[in-house]
Formats: structure tokens, C-alpha cells, sequence
């Protein structure tokens, strides 16, 4: 369960640039975060440096999960009698990696709502 604890929340404009910072992996993953933690106040720059280490981290799974294919393939080829246990284990990561990589996706998006919920609406 994602939870935000009471120091982490700013005013109504801090959350929402703080949730942006989360949902920029849709439109600028790494860039907007670092931006953001490098020029904002410190509650922003809290949810910045969460979301961009976030982001690096899914960064690795997306280019680990081509990597691991390419691996698949030079390791055949230098190393042909490990192939079976090569073919096996290489999926196996590539599975595991586009599981984290769904399971940090889904945390970026849980702590921008779980802000967004966090902002007081006049009535």
C-alpha cells in the first residue's frame, strides 16, 4: 500500500505538482522529475526525487528486458552447450522485469491519485 504521510503534504499547488512529477512518466519520464527536484521547495522536491528514482528504475527494467534477449542471443552463440539453461533462465528475468516494471508503473500512478486526493476542494 502506498502511503503519504502528513509531512509530505503541501498545499493545494505542491500536490499538484507533485502528482505531475508521478504522472510525467506518461509524457516525460526522468526529465520533468529532475527539473522539478533540482528547481521546487522542499515538499515538491521530496515527491521529485521519489518519482525520479522511480522512473530510472523503470528505465532499467524497459531496456533490461530487450538486454536480456540480446544476451539470450550472444550467449548462444559463444557458449552453445549452456543453451537450454540459458533459454530458460533469460525469460524467466525478462518475465520478472516486466513484472516490477508493471508494479512500478502502477506506483507512480497510486501516489499522483493518492495526492490528488489529498487537495482540499471549496465548496
Amino acid at each position: 500500500m502506498v502511503t503519504i504521510k502528513p509531512h509530505q503534504i503541501g498545499s493545494k499547488n505542491d500536490n499538484i505538482l507533485s502528482a505531475i512529477a508521478y504522472l510525467s512518466i506518461f509524457f516525460a519520464p526522468v526529465i520533468l522529475p529532475v527539473v522539478m527536484w533540482i528547481m521546487m521547495e522542499d515538499t515538491i522536491k521530496y515527491h521529485a526525487k521519489y518519482a525520479f528514482f522511480n522512473h530510472i528504475a523503470c528505465l532499467l527494467c524497459v531496456f533490461g528486458i530487450p538486454g536480456s534477449g540480446a544476451f539470450l542471443f550472444v550467449s548462444a552463440m559463444v557458449v552453445p552447450e549452456y543453451i537450454e539453461i540459458i533459454q530458460v533462465i533469460v525469460p524467466v528475468i525478462a518475465f520478472i522485469l516486466f513484472i516490477l516494471l508493471g508494479i512500478l508503473f502502477v506506483i507512480n500512478i497510486m501516489r499522483a491519485v493518492k495526492l490528488f486526493m489529498t487537495i482540499k476542494v471549496p465548496r
